[in-house]
């Protein structure tokens, strides 16, 4: 076993990889790979601001060829490895100006990606190359917007800390809405509370750009 504090996981073809911004031992890195029997095979990154290196990695995901993306929440910035934790290339986030925003990433469509930022209760959309395209939140919905996914029905599922809640839109539905300078409802919009007991309601807010 391998002993980490505040991590977050995401799979890749037969494998997972590990983001570990907690780590008790100064000399771990912060990015583990594990084969699907739970052996660690490969381990890269340290502490820095160059490529490769992270301050306070968290939020994982993958494309669908593999290749990693890690939000390196304390250099502002997205990091792209394939799947042997080869450097891809960078890109720059909107946001992330606090620590202990702990943004999630999702991968969408053309390999877009989604970043949240907690701590303006906002989702931001990039494309592939890393360029800004959208920035909104839902005004009235969240307070601290954490996880976020594209699930296999379309739909954007975002968790958020603040409301014990995860919200959920058709992804298509809430692109449309959230244009810029478009101020307007998301129909349809379903929440569901994550605690126990908790139930859903409508969820269909005002989108603020």
């Amino acid at each position: 076993a391998v002993p980490v504090r505040g991590a977050h996981l995401e799979r890749v073809p037969e494998h997972a990889v590990v983001a570990d911004p907690e780590r008790r031992d100064p000399r771990a890195t912060p990015l583990l790979r594990f084969d699907r029997e739970g052996r660690k095979v490969k381990e890269w990154g340290g502490d820095g601001d160059k490529n490769g290196e992270f301050i306070e990695p968290v939020g994982l995901t993958a494309d669908a060829s593999g290749n990693i993306y890690v939000a390196d929440t304390g250099n502002h910035r997205v990091q792209v490895f394939d799947a042997d934790g080869v450097f891809l290339r960078q890109f720059p986030v909107s946001g992330w100006k606090d620590f202990y925003t702990e943004p999630h990433l999702a991968v969408g469509p053309a390999d877009s990606i989604y970043a949240t930022d907690s701590s303006a209760g906002r989702v931001a959309l990039y494309d592939a190359s890393g360029a800004l395209k959208r920035s909104w939140k839902a005004d009235g919905i969240f307070k601290l917007p954490t996880g976020i996914v594209v699930d296999p029905f379309g739909r954007l599922i975002v968790s958020d800390r603040g409301t014990h809640r995860l919200y959920a839109w058709p992804l298509a539905e809430a692109l449309r809405h959230a244009q810029e300078e478009l101020l307007v409802a998301l129909p349809g919009a379903v929440d569901a509370d994550v605690r126990e007991g908790g139930g859903g309601q409508d969820a269909s807010q005002r989108v603020e750009r």
